[in-house]
């Protein structure tokens, strides 16, 4: 522990003094001037306390330790007055300038009890400092970790306005922090079907990140074939029957693992038609070419959460013209859970005030139109919204 201690007095026999009494206590240095306090300072680094009389000559201690203070902002500033400057001493106080102010005559042990007492108050100011340094060095490398881990998951994102056959494929995702519990992916399973989900992991940061790169994984056009295609026919495997595995598998790893909801489905190019199921996601959106957008009831358990959690395909027609819009509660929820509702009601609102445009314009509108709901506020949540757009030619 740092305990250096200057003491300025223009009398050299009470500077020898000080430094006689209290030399097996502390690290005594000494200075006869006010500029040359401020030399050693400058010359030998930071002093645990300076202890000034106020009265010298051409500058007095409340001159010093103001500009003590500028140099040397963590050292304990102390003064030394006799009755007549108590005044200007309490002023100091007032101002910020010093730390205490002592009156002379003064007992050894009194000196001894005050020096202990700036020795403490300077040790409470340089830890202070040096947790709030290392906490500073702890974020910067957790969030130098997380940027690395948000490049990473975008890495898993599949590229934006893509077309397979007569289906365009646009969407947004906007993390409320760094990393995201939210996942989408769509891809051709064969040259009739295309496959399509999205995940939104409960809970926030990296561990919801981290679930969700694990399921982009398990549900890759590459790695997701068993999942997803019957092997022995090459046909693909009804979305509840590949939402139940999923359910199977992640209650396998025990009451600690994490659950999340989806919607998974599959278009058919040729019938026209998407079949899709849900596992406790919010509702899609059908806007038929030319039409509003209606809700598409369905219902479904969270993936993770109870084994006996049965899940139901649905079949919607999906032509020419027609947009299906699947999502994460981080729309709907934008400003909170009470106003889930009201939000719910003003995104009709607005996907039918858009029911014309394409999907891109869609969706560069949707964020702006989302901070004027939320007043401008941070998002409570991850934002993911996907269109499918069966495209006109």
């Amino acid at each position: 522990m740092n305990k250096k201690i200057l003491f300025v007095d223009d009398e050299i026999n009470v500077l020898h003094g000080y430094r006689r009494n209290l030399r097996s206590l502390f690290d005594v240095h000494i200075a006869n001037s006010g500029s040359e306090a401020l030399k050693i300072i400058a010359e030998q680094g930071d002093f645990a306390v300076i202890i000034s009389d106020y009265r010298m000559p051409e500058m007095d201690g409340i001159e010093l330790l103001h500009k003590v203070k500028e140099i040397s902002p963590d050292t304990i500033r102390i003064i030394l007055t006799g009755f007549a400057d108590m005044q200007i001493a309490i002023e100091a106080i007032n101002e910020g300038n010093i730390f205490r102010f002592l009156t002379k005559p003064l007992p050894t042990d009194k000196l001894i009890n005050s020096i202990n007492d700036a020795l403490e108050q300077y040790r409470l100011i340089t830890t202070e400092k040096e947790l709030t340094r290392k906490l500073q060095e702890a974020y910067d490398t957790i969030r130098k970790d997380l940027e690395t881990a948000a490049e990473l998951q975008r890495e898993f994102l599949p590229q934006n306005n893509v077309s397979f056959g007569d289906c365009r494929f646009n969407w947004i995702f906007v993390p409320s922090v760094f990393v995201s519990g939210d996942t989408f992916n769509f891809f051709p399973l064969n040259n009739r079907h295309i496959a399509f989900y999205i995940v939104d992991v409960a809970g926030h940061g990296l561990p919801a990140a981290f679930l969700s790169v694990s399921l982009s994984r398990s549900l890759s056009q590459d790695t997701g074939k068993k999942l997803l295609l019957d092997e022995k026919t090459g046909d693909y495997i009804l979305p509840s029957l590949v939402i139940k595995s999923l359910n199977e598998q992640f209650l396998s790893r025990g009451k600690n693992a994490e659950y999340f909801t989806m919607l998974y489905g599959v278009i058919d190019l040729i019938e026209d038609k998407i079949v899709f199921s849900q596992a406790g996601h919010p509702n899609p959106f059908l806007i038929k070419a030319g039409g509003k957008a209606e809700i598409i009831v369905s219902r479904g358990f969270p993936v993770g959460i109870l084994p006996e959690a049965e899940y139901y395909d649905q079949i919607i027609p999906f032509e020419t013209g027609d947009k299906f819009i699947i999502y994460t509660d981080g729309i709907t929820e934008c400003t909170g859970v009470k106003n889930k509702l009201i939000i719910q009601n003003k995104l009709v609102e607005f996907l039918n005030n858009h029911s014309n445009n394409n999907s891109e314009i869609m969706l560069r509108s949707i964020v702006p139109e989302l901070k004027v709901w939320t007043n401008g506020e941070e998002f409570y949540d991850d934002l993911t919204m996907l269109i499918i757009e069966r495209k006109l030619f």
